[in-house]
């Protein structure tokens, strides 16, 4: 079921969502590990953060051979990276959301990190970008506020696809 609240009070801040993903997916049959990273570096943080967000929530998208995820912080003041997000197992069909607290605080220049794996071990076919469940997705969601918009910072290969 689905519990609605109703509130006349509305809160300080609406909250946002940061898209991080890797399109150009090009996974072989037949290999356990394959790793694909999408990267949102400082220069496109910086393009699309005016000031610092504050994450509460993060949760990964691929498929049915996603096999592990993980997203990671870098910090542009201690220059230290940190796990945002890490499922060892990741399931397609069970979705988890990590919750931040304390909330994360990402600022303008900071680097987020996506990291995809696969297990196309059971499969002879190479597998490649898709909405299909037979194809693969590697996304991050970051729920953050206050709401800048929604934010996309993502690549295909190696180039930046910096956008709202």
């Amino acid at each position: 079921g689905i519990r609605i609240h109703y509130t006349p009070r509305l809160r300080q801040y609406d909250m946002g969502i940061m898209w991080l993903g890797q399109q150009n997916i090009h996974i072989p049959g037949g290999v356990r590990n394959t790793t694909l990273t999408g990267n949102c570096g400082s220069t496109c943080s910086g393009q699309l953060l005016q000031n610092p967000i504050n994450v509460t929530a993060s949760i990964s998208h691929m498929h049915l051979i996603g096999a592990q995820t993980r997203i990671r912080h870098t910090s542009s003041d201690d220059n230290i990276t940190r796990d945002v997000l890490f499922e060892e197992v990741y399931d397609y069909d069970s979705p988890r959301w990590t919750f931040h607290e304390p909330h994360l605080q990402v600022k303008p220049k900071d680097q987020l990190q996506l990291v995809c794996t696969y297990d196309s071990t059971n499969r002879v076919a190479n597998t490649s970008y898709g909405e299909a469940t037979g194809d693969e997705m590697c996304f991050g969601f970051l729920q953050y506020y206050p709401k800048a918009g929604d934010i996309h910072c993502e690549q295909y290969g190696s180039n930046d696809l910096c956008f709202r």
